[in-house]
């Protein structure tokens, strides 16, 4: 006896519906309807998340003096992320559209590829043109005044065009906007960036001339006095680092050695 066929869900509301009924422990969950995928998100708080950012505030204070802010923290929630896509996309901002709003989830239209996942099929070449592109739009980004909060290449997408790729920015849940001044929270953003271009430009000498060269084109399109005192800052923090080099090299996991590397690339372009 064969399945009957399955049913298409009459409107994307039902498809959304479904999804988060298939898995409901997952936070975000993908729906298909029309032929077009989206993103399901849940409103659910993140308590976790405000501890997170309580030391990190104090972190903050004490490392950079000046640029944590007394404001109140807000709540880190799924209504929080649409609040901020929101504002973004009403400044011209390439981001998701929001399709539906439920109750108790956003949905969003699904962009397509993550710039990870875009870049691992290429040779070196092809995937430095690429990164290259996507510094140039995160520099721009940052001169028109914006902050993400979550510059990993998975959380841009790579939308092809007729004048080339475009970088359509998602998941904004990081709710520092009343936490860390504008030029820290770029700064944030700047490094996290170099941390996946350095991932993928390769450990030799050349991968490395190469996340410096990315560093100087955003300090020239887009560097400020401010942001240049945070980046001393750092390089006077990124020493002791270095000083561990030999343990973590041949001891440490993936994410120290990766903070190794974006300590050197710091203290390499003072």
């Amino acid at each position: 006896m064969t399945a009957p066929p399955s049913r298409e869900p009459q409107d994307l509301r039902d498809a959304a519906r479904a999804a988060m009924a298939a898995l409901p422990r997952r936070r975000v969950v993908f729906a298909r309807w029309q032929g077009r995928d989206y993103v399901v998100k849940r409103h659910a708080a993140k308590p976790r998340a405000a501890v997170k950012l309580a030391l990190l505030r104090g972190l903050c204070r004490l490392l950079f003096p000046g640029h944590v802010l007394a404001g109140t923290l807000a709540p880190v929630d799924g209504l929080m992320e649409a609040r901020r896509i929101r504002a973004l996309a009403a400044a011209g901002v390439l981001v998701p559209d929001i399709a539906l709003e439920l109750p108790d989830a956003m949905v969003y239209g699904r962009c397509g590829l993550d710039l990870d996942h875009v870049l691992r099929p290429l040779d070196q070449p092809a995937r430095r043109r690429l990164m290259a592109l996507a510094l140039a739009d995160l520099a721009r980004f940052h001169g028109a005044g914006h902050w993400h909060g979550g510059t990993q290449f998975r959380n841009q997408i790579v939308v092809e065009g007729a004048d080339g790729p475009r970088f359509c920015r998602i998941d904004f849940e990081e709710d520092l906007d009343g936490l860390l001044t504008l030029p820290l929270l770029q700064v944030y953003d700047l490094l996290l960036f170099l941390t996946d271009v350095l991932d993928f430009a390769g450990p030799s000498a050349e991968g490395r001339d190469f996340a410096r060269s990315l560093l100087a084109q955003y300090r020239t399109t887009n560097g400020s006095p401010v942001q240049a005192q945070l980046l001393a800052r750092l390089a006077l923090l990124a020493r002791p680092v270095t000083w561990l080099a030999p343990l973590l090299d041949r001891f440490g996991n993936n994410d120290s050695r990766r903070v190794l590397a974006l300590a050197r690339l710091i203290l390499d372009c003072r």
